[in-house]
């Protein structure tokens, strides 16, 4: 992405209309012929992208903080700043409108720089509980519920060991005393 945008550099190849989107998102499947018509329309002087936040680009889905929701990430680049489109109409004349006048009336952000792999893994794993909490729950309490199992089961061996030797110690004493 970056290698192709150049956006946190400044040195940009130009303005970028990117979706960003993931295979089980019907809309984004449907925006498609959208998106490659306002690609034609503006063919020279502004570009068009598609990027699967699943797959290839989901590094850069967690660099933007995307999330994973099945839903379209639309983000105009230009000068070195991000818009993100809000509008709830996705056809051709509206998202030109977006590309040429109207993304100025977006809030401009700073394009965050690649993050590095540790930084990329911590987002990852966000990403994944804030997506998955139950299935992040059960997996953090599978090794919590295995550890106090065995803590018991520790626990009883120490027990019974220590009954044996106090057995032992009775026997040897009554031996003694007779």
């Amino acid at each position: 992405f970056e290698h192709q945008t150049q956006a946190a550099t400044g040195a940009t190849t130009g303005d970028w209309l990117v979706m960003f989107f993931t295979p089980s998102c019907h809309l984004c499947h449907r925006l498609t012929a959208t998106l490659e018509s306002v690609g034609c329309k503006h063919k020279g002087r502004m570009n068009v992208a598609r990027v699967n936040k699943e797959t290839y680009g989901e590094k850069t889905g967690r660099r933007f903080e995307l999330g994973l929701e099945d839903k379209p990430d639309i983000i105009f680049f230009r000068l070195g700043k991000m818009y993100h489109y809000k509008g709830d109409e996705y056809d051709p004349a509206t998202l030109s409108s977006f590309m040429t006048a109207t993304y100025v009336d977006q809030a401009a952000e700073d394009i965050p720089l690649p993050k590095s792999p540790l930084s990329d893994l911590v987002q990852l794993c966000l990403d994944y509980m804030s997506a998955y909490p139950l299935l992040v729950g059960a997996c953090l309490c599978v090794p919590i519920l295995l550890l106090l199992a065995f803590l018991l089961i520790m626990r009883g061996r120490r027990n019974q060991s220590l009954g044996r030797q106090r057995r032992r110690r009775r026997g040897t004493e009554g031996e003694e005393r007779k």
